[in-house]
């Protein structure tokens, strides 16, 4: 492909497919004239086992131009503002440990007070650098939405969403609007002699030619592994868990919508706990190394209780964990599973969707040879997942689990990706900062966010601020004044249940549901 594409087939559908559909429709599609193509089987009524997000789907909804209630609405979505860590830090027969990783951005002042307070308190409870960092972790325990109806001013934070109805939501929009969408089976793949994709052909006979094609296929890698042949570089070694068993669970009366993301540790891996605007969407993650079918089966039971639904049927998911060593490869771009797959333990997947398609906008070949966009494109996608990984792994190897052999396998000493083994020797000594942020590669989690996860870890132990503080009474002081000044910022918010913003116009919430009786909040 030496020229500008005029033409994008996007091959499969889903949220991967109908977002990079989506985005190219809105961008080059308009800009210059390029015409996208989405190819997809039919759909078969598949149920979303709910998906977590972090902050950047705000900017590409809006970037969409789809105002956020409707959003909301069509994805079954609900806010998001934090994580919340149970029984990462220590084996539970232990006693249970729980931390937040809020979205909002702490001042650097804020992060001072509260990290010279875990040098004068070391037995202080894990939770308790994020709770005095920022007001979003009082308002995740309080159930209160981001900000007020009448106010953009508040705390920033993303979305819990049915991954399935986002991708149907996009099609409602763009199809015939931007996407052209065929419905059929790839069946074959055409090669020129050039070595590029020259056309798909599907079941029916029809065959599909683009100038650039877009690999949205899922784990299968349909065009990237299968036509194009590029070498898989799994993450198994330091990522094990490879499969996950996920459930939907409605609501139980008077049940509260929580306004964050549970990750729950277990034996084998973790338990997600997601709430949507009507249901719970809660899985298992877990490595196959170390736990069976059945075992996955039955935490997922005893962690739901009585809470597990009549007559529900879980469901396994298979993950391919690692990426290709090239996401674009010819005249083939791979977004989503089909390029990558990093465990969701901190919401990235759609999230390197968007910086996949983000990415090839910015690096379109407008004129002349794509060696130059292509490589641009890799390195960048590359930085991406390895920095997930990183911080994925981080939150493995420095808990302090070692009750189960998944426990002490994944904390051995051994070799670790990238500068992880380096920075995690460094903050022994000091804390993350902005100048650690800026040396890591794709940079999406800033020092904030290394902080939130380590202190709830218990990994800081006896540094000081290298910044003037007060002394210990002093700074109990300001804490405290600081504490009732949190305690009025999230009183002045409205309960998560009443929040408009998270369920305007909906009228499909079941009544079990705390929003149709009425219930809101404490």
């Amino acid at each position: 492909m030496q020229q500008e594409p005029r033409s994008v087939l996007v091959v499969g559908g889903g949220t991967a497919g109908w977002l990079a559909a989506s985005y190219l429709a809105a961008t080059v599609g308009k800009t210059r004239g390029v015409t996208i193509t989405l190819v997809e089987s039919p759909d078969i009524g598949v149920i979303g086992v709910g998906e977590a997000t972090i902050p950047t789907l705000r900017r590409t909804i809006s970037e969409l131009g789809i105002p956020e209630d409707e959003f909301l609405k069509g994805v079954n979505g609900a806010v998001k503002q934090a994580i919340r860590f149970q029984d990462w830090a220590r084996d539970p027969a232990q006693g249970r440990t729980h931390f937040y990783h809020p979205f909002h951005k702490a001042s650097e002042a804020d992060i001072h007070a509260a990290t010279q307070y875990l040098y004068f308190n070391p037995d202080a409870p894990l939770d308790a650098y994020a709770s005095l960092a920022t007001a979003q972790t009082l308002a995740c325990e309080s159930n209160k939405a981001p900000h007020a109806d009448d106010s953009k001013q508040g705390f920033i934070y993303a979305y819990h969403i049915d991954a399935i109805l986002f991708g149907r939501f996009l099609r409602s929009r763009f199809e015939g609007k931007g996407v052209t969408r065929v419905e059929g089976e790839v069946r074959q793949v055409s090669r020129g002699a050039d070595g590029d994709i020259e056309a798909v052909i599907l079941g029916s006979g029809q065959r599909l030619e683009a100038d650039l094609y877009v690999d949205c296929s899922g784990f299968r890698g349909l065009l990237i592994n299968g036509a194009l042949d590029v070498p898989f570089q799994s993450f198994r070694d330091w990522l094990p868990c490879d499969r996950a068993v996920a459930i939907s669970v409605p609501y139980l009366p008077g049940e509260r919508i929580r306004p964050y993301t549970v990750s729950t540790a277990q034996k084998a891996g973790w338990i997600w706990d997601i709430n949507l605007a009507s249901r719970r969407g809660v899985g298992h993650v877990f490595s196959t190394a170390h736990m069976s079918d059945d075992q996955a089966v039955e935490g997922l039971r005893a962690y739901l209780g009585r809470s597990w639904p009549q007559g529900g049927e879980p469901r396994f998911i298979q993950m391919r964990v690692g990426r290709n060593q090239r996401l674009w490869e010819r005249n083939c771009v791979a977004i989503g599973l089909a390029g990558g797959f990093v465990e969701p333990l901190e919401s990235t997947g759609i999230y390197l969707i968007e910086s996949g398609v983000r990415y090839l906008i910015d690096y379109w070949p407008t004129s002349g040879p794509s060696e130059a966009a292509r490589w641009g494109y890799n390195r960048l996608m590359a930085d991406a997942y390895d920095e997930v990984v990183q911080f994925v792994l981080m939150h493995y190897v420095t808990s302090g689990r070692r009750d189960s052999d998944f426990w002490r396998d994944i904390t051995r000493p051994r070799p670790l990706p990238g500068d992880l083994h380096l920075h995690l020797e460094a903050w022994r000594h000091k804390y993350p900062s902005l100048y650690d942020a800026k040396s890591m590669s794709g940079s999406v989690f800033g020092y904030e966010s290394y902080i939130a996860i380590l202190a709830g870890m218990g990994w800081f132990k006896g540094i000081p601020s290298p910044f003037v503080m007060p002394d210990e009474a002093g700074l109990r002081r300001h804490l405290l004044q600081r504490r009732l000044a949190l305690e009025a910022q999230v009183g002045s918010l409205p309960s998560r249940n009443g929040w408009q913003g998270s369920t305007a116009g909906r009228a499909d919430v079941p009544r079990s549901s705390p929003l149709a009786s009425g219930q809101r909040s404490p």
